[in-house]
């Protein structure tokens, strides 16, 4: 057997076995082996790649739903001061007849940015990948919820900056005609004390009460000066002639005019009043709002401030 085993081996090189495993069966050999490591390195190579890219598709949804609770968190703190300005100047406007003013305008440019330039479906994607494993509707409620508060509270800002500048122009304007208006009745007046003096008429001091108290209050300017010539002109003015009127005295052209003149100013001053009582109500209904708004905005996204701020 040894023999044999050792003649085989000497002989091995010579047989057609030998041959066939080194023309053929080991370049076969060598070529799978290349074939399979290049299959792997490639492979390897493909997975890598995924992996990079589920990883920076990962990063980029971090990075947007961070930029997204950014905005929704300036947005929240903008909102609070806006609404609290607007809280101020309620407060100021409280028991004032007819004055009226600008409102200080906080940054409402992440409002904007939510309300009118993100791609809000593209957001919501990202939204709803990164919360997966939550209820998707809970979820889309949720961020609904965070989209439309914010638009309505942008919506709202605009509406109260509107309304303020309408208001400030149709008392500049009001202003000025009540203002001629007080001069008007003024100088009837005292063309109507001079006659009603010469004539001694008997109501003469009540007019002349009615003057003496109006030039107390001369040394008032603006809105003290108007306010305080309503209520000792043209209010005791329009009153005293209606209480002539309902007894029937004839007045002559002069006491006409004054009593003409005297209700258009008392009419236009009580406008100025009712338009100021009604921009105070809009404004308190408007605060209200957007209290509200705010709460739901800061209940929807606490948990995304949670994770990204």
């Amino acid at each position: 057997m040894s023999l044999f085993y050792r003649l085989f081996i000497e002989n091995f090189h010579e047989t057609l076995l030998y041959n066939i495993i080194k023309d053929f069966l080991f370049p076969l050999f060598l070529a799978l082996i290349s074939v399979i490591t290049a299959y792997y390195f490639f492979f390897r190579q493909i997975l890598n790649d995924n992996q990079k890219m589920i990883e920076r598709k990962k990063e980029e949804l971090k990075d947007k739903l961070t930029y997204f609770s950014l905005i929704i968190h300036n947005a929240i703190q903008n909102s609070k001061e806006q609404n609290e300005n607007l809280k101020t100047l309620i407060s100021e406007l409280e028991g004032i007849e007819i004055d009226s003013r600008p409102q200080f305008i906080a940054p409402i440019t992440d409002l904007k940015n939510i309300a009118k330039k993100i791609d809000i479906e593209n957001y919501l994607l990202s939204f709803l990948e990164y919360y997966s494993s939550g209820n998707k509707i809970e979820n889309a409620g949720k961020f609904k919820t965070i989209i439309d508060s914010c638009g309505m509270i942008y919506q709202i800002f605009l509406q109260n900056d509107k309304f303020l500048k309408d208001k400030l122009k149709l008392d500049s304007e009001g202003k000025i005609k009540l203002s001629a208006m007080v001069n008007e009745c003024a100088n009837l007046l005292g063309k109507c004390l001079h006659k009603m003096h010469e004539e001694k008429n008997p109501l003469f001091p009540e007019f002349i009460k009615i003057n003496d108290d109006a030039n107390k209050k001369m040394n008032l300017y603006g809105d003290e000066f108007l306010r305080g010539q309503y209520y000792l002109i043209l209010k005791p003015c329009l009153e005293l002639l209606d209480s002539w009127d309902r007894r029937h005295i004839v007045f002559d052209e002069d006491l006409g005019n004054l009593w003409i003149t005297s209700k258009d100013g008392v009419e236009l001053y009580n406008n100025m009043c009712r338009n100021n009582i009604l921009l105070l109500n809009h404004l308190k209904i408007n605060f209200k709002e957007v209290e509200n708004l705010l709460i739901d905005i800061e209940t929807s996204s606490q948990q995304l401030r949670k994770d990204f701020l």
